[in-house]
């Protein structure tokens, strides 16, 4: 989701790269859940975990994309995303 700050003539060409990149890695993200979803139990049994986990973990885990979130749109970006790996 991009609000209108993003649209400004500068960030024409850096956003059109980042969003065909983001179209890129959701299709290939989509092709290797359909193969999860695939392969039956062992995808069923890593949603459960996943699941258990999150359930667990909520309170640390909303923290911490509360501090990844640097603009506070409430949403990580790919790009926040990437940049949280050095934290």
């Amino acid at each position: 989701m991009l609000s209108i700050k993003h649209c400004n003539s500068e960030n024409k060409n850096s956003l059109r790269t980042s969003n065909k990149n983001s179209f890129i890695l959701q299709i290939k993200l989509e092709k290797q859940c359909d193969k999860m979803k695939a392969s039956g139990a062992p995808f069923l049994e890593f949603i459960d975990r996943m699941d258990q986990w999150l359930v667990k973990n909520y309170s640390a885990t909303a923290q911490l994309l509360k501090t990844v979130d640097a603009d506070g749109e409430g949403y990580v970006t790919f790009e926040e995303f990437k940049s949280s790996m050095y934290l």
